[in-house]
């Protein structure tokens, strides 16, 4: 007997409202597509100002073949940590927390993996946001030693060859809250210090250790354009998003593609300069103070793969680094992401890899919460609670 499927509720909108609605659509959309065309038009011209070589655009370009050596030689690491939603049980929030590291050889072999994973308690306090940030305290130290386990890894087995990539930002999170005070000096003198001295490994041991952010939110460089073209751009109302989509997997592309005669065995890199992180809307400065310079650029793996996005990506220096060094790593660090590009993939192997590996399913939460309601009942019965005490006990702490 087969499943019926459930019927949605359809929701019946009268022709007036059509008739009403769909002119001023068509007007919106077509100030939107103008808007556009002109952003696009406007940001073009900041082009040098914005791209690692300017507008000499045979540098970007890039041979399958170079591509396939470094698929061939170069291991890779990814690491990344998750967390299950924080569930109220009596007094205390719990989530199952999880890290991991995922090791390939070469693009193509089997992947190792080493993962941890551990239900976290945090005491509920007076505001629950507190416990939350307990919890997550402990998966941002749980990915420190995944970090310190990745370098290991490369050292030891690799004889130090290989990158590392983290899902997410070198610094992570770019925000902490101040309060409490206790928690906050946990975060400086235990999680950062000790982020700080591993990222200071991968540099000493010559490891290209990268943040690699998916999601582009914020307008850090939009910031700094602001701050050098502000009578050219500050007119421009957009954030980091709209302006490296447009001007990296828009309007160069297009421009290239005819401009350049690319063989069938070349590909086109593209990437902005470098910038500092800034101090206001990242906690950068604690790094800082711990010796440590990091750098945020976006780059584009490739325009012949229709499913590559833009990048940002965060490199770390022990120093601070001259302009020739930073275009440099810019542009080896972004060769290494498009080599782990696969076709029909949008993202570096060693992150979807580390992702799926570390990431806790919603149904597999559910069996959690289920396992711990039945132990929590089963504890509450040994202690000599009346049967019915325990069963409403089980049903009521858990929120």
């Amino acid at each position: 007997m087969y499943a019926q499927k459930r019927k949605r509720k359809r929701v019946n909108v009268g022709i007036d409202y059509w008739n009403a609605l769909l002119p001023n659509l068509s007007d919106v959309v077509r100030e939107i597509t103008i808007d556009i065309r002109n952003i696009s038009d406007r940001i073009i011209k900041f082009a040098d100002e914005l791209l690692l070589f300017g507008r000499d655009w045979s540098n970007y370009i890039i041979t399958h073949k170079e591509l396939r050596t470094i698929q061939e030689e170069v291991p890779f690491i990814g690491i990344d940590s998750s967390l299950t939603p924080p569930l109220r049980f009596g007094p205390y929030l719990l989530s199952a927390v999880s890290a991991v590291t995922t090791s390939v050889q070469r693009l193509g072999e089997e992947c190792r993996k080493s993962l941890n994973v551990r239900m976290v308690r945090a005491p509920e306090k007076a505001d629950p946001s507190h416990a939350t940030n307990e919890i997550k305290l402990e998966m941002f130290k749980m990915e420190v030693r995944k970090i310190q386990e990745g370098i290991s890894i490369l050292f030891h087995d690799h004889d130090g060859k290989g990158a590392i990539f983290i899902d997410g930002p070198l610094v992570d999170p770019p925000r902490f809250p101040k309060r409490p005070e206790e928690l906050e000096e946990c975060y400086r003198n235990e999680y950062i210090k000790d982020r700080s001295e591993a990222i200071k490994a991968a540099i000493k041991d010559k490891i290209p250790i990268v943040g690699i952010v998916k999601r582009i939110i914020g307008n850090l460089l939009i910031s700094y354009l602001q701050k050098s073209l502000s009578e050219e751009i500050a007119y421009i109302n957009i954030n980091d998003h709209t302006l490296v989509t447009l001007l990296l997997k828009y309007k160069l592309p297009n421009i290239l593609r005819n401009s350049l005669k690319l063989t069938s065995g070349e590909d086109i890199l593209l990437a902005t300069k470098p910038f500092e992180l800034p101090y206001d809307v990242t906690d950068y400065s604690n790094y800082r103070e711990n010796g440590i310079y990091i750098y945020f650029s976006y780059i584009l793996p490739g325009i012949s793969n229709p499913y590559t996005k833009v990048l940002r990506i965060e490199l770390a220096f022990d120093r601070k680094p001259c302009e020739d060094e930073l275009k440099e790593s810019v542009w080896n660090i972004t060769k290494l992401i498009a080599a782990t590009i696969l076709p029909g993939h949008s993202l570096p192997l060693p992150i979807i890899l580390a992702h799926r590996a570390c990431t806790i399913p919603k149904s597999t939460a559910k069996i959690l919460i289920r396992e711990m309601v039945s132990r929590y009942f089963t504890n509450a019965y040994i202690q000599n609670y009346d049967l019915h005490v325990a069963i409403d006990l089980s049903n009521i702490l858990l929120g």
